[in-house]
């Protein structure tokens, strides 16, 4: 059966419409969720088939949040709903598989459904073994077979191995891989841990038919796979002179590399990372004259480094001026609080100063 995730910041919506599916059975509800952001992160541990998304939501709306989806996951087909009919073109951009209009009609929703689910049959039946692994490094580590099946660890080590080689990309000394992954284990035993779960990576690489990919050569262990990382638009963008398309640029870093793992082997590359993407966006902002643009640029900033003054201010600056009052505010009181508990401090006076200028409307 094919899974559904639903999000909509309106409870009733959401109620209404995991009724109409339910009545229609051909799919399985498997999470309702009135936040995107919370969406987006069970996402990855659902993996539904088919994500039905509300656009006018705050914080995030559905359009970013299709983007993010198929920066993680890009087969899955995303559907609109929406009580507005402009947003038309803009969700042809992220090229979504459906768009209903709410109040939704039921015979309307059973034909968008059995037009997508009948395309996914005959490209599962079509399509078998020559498409790539799909790795997934931004926020946790997730491997997805051909099928686009997660790939269940036995343990956190063997995991943590395979991520470790797919990051190095190249023969990796096996006192190397001792010193990062067993750093507080006695030699002898943390030989035998490395060996159990080489045995138990090799395993699992086998059972989803890639037997040789694990190799042993000069006590060096490498790892090749067929691969697409979620970190190769990222870096392409990065390696670029010039971004044109900035709004795609900024929904490219979802979260820092790896962040949910807690790897330490990691911090230096997960720093250096998140380093050069912001002096990408603080390059852009400086050259971008358009205000929407430019929103996009410094929300982005705010939601990585929140703390900071001076691009904090032009976000705030940059929605009082494109009439985005409500946004501001709320950003604004955000700011505040974290001030307050991070550093024990105020917002500057010319923050406070351009609050005024919405304070009173």
């Amino acid at each position: 059966m094919w899974k559904a995730v639903l999000i909509d910041d309106e409870p009733l919506a959401l109620l209404l419409l995991k009724n109409l599916l339910q009545e229609i059975s051909q799919l399985e509800v498997v999470g309702t969720f009135t936040l995107a952001e919370e969406g987006l992160l069970e996402i990855t541990k659902l993996t539904p088939d088919i994500v039905f998304l509300d656009i006018d939501m705050p914080s995030i709306n559905g359009i970013e949040a299709a983007r993010r989806v198929k920066t993680f996951a890009p087969r899955t087909e995303i559907v609109f709903v929406t009580a507005y009919d402009h947003f038309a073109l803009e969700a042809f951009d992220v090229h979504a598989s459906g768009y209903l209009l709410k109040p939704i009609q039921k015979e309307r929703l059973q034909s968008l459904l059995s037009h997508i689910l009948d395309r996914r049959d005959v490209l599962q039946a079509e399509v078998k073994v020559d498409r790539p692994l799909c790795a997934y490094f931004l926020g946790q580590f997730m491997l997805m077979d051909e099928e686009g099946e997660l790939v269940k660890w036995r343990t956190k080590k063997v995991k943590e191995l395979c991520a470790y080689l797919l990051h190095k990309n190249q023969p990796v000394d096996r006192s190397l891989i001792l010193e990062d992954l067993w750093p507080n284990q006695p030699l002898d035993k943390a030989v035998n841990l490395l060996h159990t779960t080489v045995y138990q990576l090799r395993k699992k690489l086998k059972d989803i038919g890639y037997e040789k990919a694990l190799q042993y050569s000069g006590a060096s262990y490498s790892l090749e796979l067929p691969l697409k990382k979620d970190t190769d638009p990222l870096l392409a963008a990065l390696g670029q002179r010039k971004v044109t398309d900035v709004l795609s640029f900024t929904s490219l870093y979802t979260e820092d590399y790896l962040q949910r793992e807690g790897y330490p082997w990691i911090s230096a590359y997960q720093e250096s990372l998140r380093k050069n993407y912001v002096q990408k966006l603080e390059g852009l902002l400086k050259e971008e004259k358009k205000d929407e643009k430019r929103l996009n640029i410094l929300e982005k900033l705010y939601q990585l480094e929140p703390l900071h003054e001076t691009s904090t201010y032009q976000f705030l600056e940059c929605l009082i001026k494109l009439k985005h009052s409500t946004q501001a505010r709320q950003t604004y009181e955000a700011y505040t609080d974290l001030l307050k508990e991070e550093l024990n401090l105020s917002p500057n006076y010319a923050t406070q100063q351009l609050m005024l200028k919405i304070a009173t409307e």
